[in-house]
C-alpha cells in the first residue's frame, strides 16, 4: 500500500499528457512506471526476512500469531510483482478515463482470489498457505491478462507501439521520481497511522487486536464508495490541467465533493441501523462483539469527515500537486500522533 504512488503517479501524468494528445508520452509513462514497479518488487522480496523480523520485534504477539504472519509472508510476498503492476495498470485506466477497465480489472483480481482462497483453504486444507497462495496466483493471472489487453489497445487506439527505446528522458525521469517520492512519502506516513493503530491495539492485547482489525474493515469499505469519486476525479482534473480548461475542473471539483458528501451521509446512516448486524457476521466470539459495539460511534461519524479527504487526494493526484499532498500528510501525522 506504501507504493500506492505507482497509480496516483501514473493517473496524474497519463491524464495531463491525455489532455495535451500526446499519445507517445501516454505510453512511456506507462512503461516507466512498470519498471519502477519492477525494482521496487525485487527489493521488497529480498527484504523478506527483515520484513518478518521487524513484524515480531514491534508487535506483542503470542508465538502461534509469529508463526502464521511468517508462513503468510513467506508466500505472499512473492506477489509483489503482479500486484505492483496492477497498481500502475489501474492508474493507466484511470488516467486516460476508461473506469470500467480499472473497475474490471479489481472484479477479476478479487474474484480469482476469493475463488482460489477459498478453493485451497476450504477444499485443499491449506489454511493459512491457502489464503496466500490464492492471492499470488490471482494476481499474476490478472496482470498476464491485461497487460495483453493494455498492449493491443495502446497500438490500436493511439497508433503506438510500447517501446522501451527513448524511455529515460532525464527531465522526464526525474519529474516522475520527483512526483512518485512525494507520494510514496505521504502514503508511507498513512499506512504508517494505520499500523500505529495497530500496534497500540496489540500492547493491548489481542482482544482489541480484533477489535481495530472489524473496525477498520467498516473504514475500507466506506472507502471503496467514497475513493470512487477520487478515482474518477483525479483522471478527469488531469484532463482538465492538460488542456487548461479552468471551468472543467472547477465543476469536477464541486461534482466529487456534492456526490461524495451525500453518498458518505448515507454509508453512516446505514452503519447506524446495521452496524451491530455486521459485527456479528465478522465474529462469532461475544467479548469481540461486546468490545466492538462500544466503537460503533466512530466508525458512524469517520465517512463523513473523511469524504473531504478523499477528494482532496483525487484532485491533488490529477493536478500532480504532490508536494501539497507530501506536507498535509506530514502535519496531519504529527497531530494524530501527539
Amino acid at each position: 500500500w506504501s507504493f500506492g504512488f505507482l497509480r496516483m503517479g501514473t493517473v496524474g501524468l497519463i491524464s495531463q499528457a491525455l489532455g495535451k494528445g500526446d499519445y507517445r508520452e501516454i505510453s512511456k509513462i506507462f512503461l516507466r512506471n512498470l519498471l519502477i514497479a519492477f525494482i521496487i518488487s525485487l527489493i521488497i522480496i529480498l527484504s523478506k526476512d527483515l520484513i518478518i523480523y521487524y513484524i515480531n520485534h514491534f508487535f506483542s504477539i503470542s508465538e502461534k500469531t509469529k508463526k502464521l504472519i511468517d508462513q503468510y509472508v513467506s508466500i505472499r510476498i512473492f506477489s509483489a510483482p503482479a500486484e505492483l503492476i496492477i497498481y500502475v495498470l489501474i492508474g493507466f485506466y484511470l488516467g486516460i478515463q476508461k473506469t470500467k477497465v480499472s473497475s474490471l480489472l479489481m472484479i477479476v483480481f478479487s474474484s480469482l482470489n476469493i475463488l482460489f482462497s477459498s478453493y485451497f483453504v476450504l477444499v485443499m486444507n491449506l489454511n493459512i498457505y491457502g489464503v496466500a497462495i490464492g492471492t499470488v496466483l490471482s494476481a499474476y493471472i490478472t496482470i498476464i491478462i491485461f497487460l495483453t489487453y493494455t498492449y493491443y489497445f495502446v497500438r490500436s487506439n493511439f497508433q503506438v507501439l510500447p517501446r522501451f527505446k527513448k524511455l529515460f528522458n532525464e527531465k522526464k525521469v526525474f519529474q516522475l521520481l520527483n512526483i512518485n517520492s512525494d507520494i510514496f512519502i505521504r502514503t508511507f506516513l498513512l499506512t504508517f497511522s494505520f499500523l500505529w493503530i495497530t500496534y497500540q491495539g496489540s500492547k493491548l492485547g489481542e482482544d482489541y487486536l480484533a477489535v481495530n482489525s472489524i473496525m477498520l474493515q467498516f473504514i475500507l469499505v466506506a472507502s471503496f464508495f467514497l475513493d470512487a469519486y477520487a478515482f474518477s476525479t483525479e483522471g478527469v482534473v488531469g484532463f482538465a490541467v492538460g488542456r487548461r480548461v479552468k471551468k472543467t475542473f472547477l465543476n469536477t471539483v464541486r461534482n466529487c465533493f456534492e456526490l461524495s458528501f451525500l453518498s458518505s451521509l448515507v454509508i453512516s446512516v446505514l452503519y447506524i441501523v446495521f452496524c451491530k448486524i455486521l459485527i456479528n457476521a465478522l465474529t462469532d466470539l461475544e467479548y469481540i462483539r461486546f468490545l466492538a459495539y462500544g466503537y460503533i460511534f466512530w466508525v458512524v461519524l469517520i465517512p463523513i469527515v473523511a469524504s473531504f479527504c478523499y477528494q482532496f487526494d483525487g484532485i491533488f493526484v490529477g493536478a500532480t500537486q504532490t508536494k501539497e499532498m507530501r506536507n498535509s500528510m506530514i502535519i496531519s501525522v504529527f497531530i494524530f500522533i501527539l
